[in-house]
């Protein structure tokens, strides 16, 4: 029994004094629960027991054994289960696709943005043909429940991940856990990633620093789920795999975001600069959206419309004309040529000529050709080409509005059809006018698949003015960016209401439409000055400061090139140091804050790194390994030089 006290205090002092060095935050919740305990503000579930020549955990309100007196058997099964077979308890980060010889030849020739193969297709048709080994190494490996943690340092032992996730909801029963283990010693062989006692949205945070860490490990993530264990963490990690804004919004796309912006600045679009401040305008604004909600409360939209500046997204335009709602604000966000098909659908264009138009600088230009003119002003949506423009990115028109109007300092805003989720009676996803409405079976739980559907599978979140609603992933992504972000965003004369009977929205206060009765004003007035304060505070050029800052973009993507062009395989060859290498040549952290160019390398490593890593460590051919690595850097050049002819070509025009 000495030895047993001893090996239990020693892994105790040992992990306190590794997380408080390497995770202060974990370090604190523990602290916290101590002082809780000490001073009476809670009472301990559990006691720590040896019995049998194991440990285990009594709670003696149910008079239950978390291991039922048998640790022993509990670890040999969990260690019996633990493989690096593909077959369970595995995430797949990619999209599964496949490419003949054919194909693959058609997409090298091809040097533009029209298609994301045009730079993968080879890559994933060369690995394909030529990979033959199965699965031996795990990246990166998750634990759903500690218990004890019995079980973690077998497992482990066994498949030395590089990177560790461990997730456990209960406090008291890990700080339990570090009498039995010890995180000190699993961490100085594997990267460990604490989730303990987290909030969801805590949670989500800790999975994006888990997925972006190393991120080229992320084909295959493997997992542990303690049978105790709420599922609810292992369900929310698959949401946030499959919800990687590089797998909903692919790289190639990326880079036309960043490369459009630079012909409309020739074109003299009125771009709006930070320096606007319409806080003084004493109207309300309606931001009307394309939710189910919308329709639901057209009646009263059409009542009330000259109290509020109303704002609506384009693909509610033709649902507002047939109501004949008159719109004082049209915003746009969508890049694709198909979000044309929004406007088509509206009977006489002109009925909106007199609404400002506020527009994603890189809306296609047939969208933006349809308002030429003084009542259309642009954004710029995550490039930074002009010093002082506002510069606007989320992940759907909805959310991206809210932000709008927030950078715009507008001091009270209401929100209509922002569900960003589903009907609770009909299942229907979008107001019935919308392009892409769909009617949805309404599920409580995440269905797990290999095929990713972000827009067809649904789950309960909390509601605004319901307790439970359902949304999509698709959906999910642009409430977790609003809850997270638009909070710090808001200013405190800021005030938000939604009155939409969709999500939950932390940053607007449910309200009903019978509880609010807004003052009337001079709605003309108003809006005159709007307009004024749009014009005064918009830029339709480059300055001369932002062209040499044009031309230090060119040359770093000219010395990414170069990098790139003249690495040599190392020998001995070291597959993670090559990948993390690359990343690191053109995506550095740094980089990213300040290039648009890394920021679209990155989302393409992202997409295409962790298939030639999987390929390179069970790859034992150096003939393979050479071919492959041309093949890799080949593609990163072509999608290097497309950008480096944009910037050439604006250039080239200002000069």
């Amino acid at each position: 029994m000495h030895d047993i006290n001893a090996i239990v205090t020693k892994n105790f002092n040992d992990n306190i004094a590794y997380i408080e060095q390497h995770h202060p935050e974990l370090f604190a919740k523990l602290s916290e629960y101590d002082a809780a305990v000490s001073n009476g503000h809670y009472k301990e579930r559990y006691e720590l027991v040896f019995e049998n020549g194991n440990f285990d955990v009594f709670e003696p309100s149910t008079q239950k054994y978390l291991y039922n007196k048998n640790a022993q058997k509990h670890i040999k099964l969990s260690f019996e289960n633990t493989n690096t077979k593909l077959d369970n308890n595995v995430f797949e980060g990619f999209i599964r696709s496949s490419y003949d010889d054919a194909t693959a030849k058609f997409y090298k020739k091809e040097k533009n943005l029209n298609s994301h193969l045009n730079f993968t297709a080879e890559i994933i048709n060369y690995i394909q043909k030529k990979q033959t080994a199965t699965h031996t190494s795990i990246g990166k490996y998750i634990f759903f429940g500690v218990g004890l943690g019995l079980h973690i340092t077998p497992i482990t032992t066994r498949l030395n991940p590089s990177l560790l996730l461990i997730v456990e909801d209960d406090l008291e029963l890990f700080r339990l856990s570090l009498f039995c283990v010890n995180y000190k010693k699993i961490a100085q062989s594997t990267n460990i990633i604490f989730s303990i006692f987290q909030s969801k949205e805590e949670f989500t945070q800790t999975t994006d620093d888990f997925l972006n860490t190393k991120f080229y490990l992320n084909h295959y993530i493997k997992y542990f789920e303690l049978l105790s264990h709420n599922e609810e963490k292992n369900n929310l990690f698959y949401l946030r795999l499959t919800n990687q804004s590089h797998l909903r919004f692919l790289f190639h796309d990326t880079a036309s975001t960043y490369i459009k912006p630079l012909k409309h600045f020739s074109n003299k679009n009125n771009v709006v600069q930070t320096s606007i401040n319409i806080s003084s305008l004493n109207m309300p604004f309606l931001l009307l959206c394309s939710g189910p909600s919308l329709q639901h409360k057209i009646e009263w939209v059409k009542q009330h419309q000259n109290n509020f500046i109303i704002v609506a997204v384009s693909s509610a335009l033709s649902y507002l004309e047939k109501n004949n709602v008159k719109v004082d604000i049209i915003t746009h966000l969508d890049p694709f040529e198909a979000s044309m098909n929004s406007f088509k659908r509206i009977s006489k264009i002109s009925y909106f000529d007199d609404a400002l138009k506020l527009f994603a600088i890189t809306s296609p230009d047939e969208v933006l050709n349809l308002f030429q003119g003084n009542n259309l002003f642009v954004f710029e949506v995550g490039s930074s080409y002009q010093k002082n423009s506002i510069k606007l990115s989320s992940p759907c028109v909805g959310s991206w509005s809210l932000l709008m109007l927030l950078a715009l300092q507008a001091k009270e805003i209401y929100l209509l059809g922002l569900d960003l989720a589903l009907d609770t009676k009909t299942g229907k996803n979008h107001i019935d006018d919308h392009q892409d409405h769909q009617t949805l079976v309404l599920n409580d739980g995440i269905q797990q698949d290999t095929t990713l559907k972000y827009k067809e599978s649904s789950l309960a979140i909390d509601g605004n003015l319901q307790e439970k609603v359902y949304t999509t992933p698709h959906f999910y992504s642009s409430i977790e960016i609003i809850n997270r972000y638009f909070s710090k965003i808001k200013k405190g004369f800021q005030h938000i209401y939604n009155l939409s009977e969709g999500a939950l929205l932390q940053v607007a206060k449910p309200t009903k439409t019978n509880e609010i009765n807004p003052t009337k004003q001079n709605k003309e007035e108003v809006m005159n000055l709007l307009k004024k304060s749009l014009l005064s505070n918009s830029k339709s050029q480059l300055s001369t400061e932002d062209i040499n800052e044009l031309f230090k973009k060119l040359q770093h993507s000219k010395s990414l090139k170069d990098k790139i062009q003249s690495y040599k395989l190392q020998s001995p060859f070291n597959p993670e140091e090559y990948m993390q290498y690359l990343i690191d040549s053109v995506a550095s952290k740094e980089n990213l804050f300040i290039y648009e160019l890394s920021r679209i390398l990155e989302d393409y490593m992202k997409y295409i790194s962790h298939y030639v890593y999987e390929f390179l460590i069970s790859e034992s051919s150096t003939q393979s390994t050479k071919e492959l690595d041309t093949i890799f850097r080949y593609n990163i050049i072509k999608l290097i030089d497309i950008y480096i002819k944009a910037l050439e070509a604006i250039l080239q025009k200002d000069n």
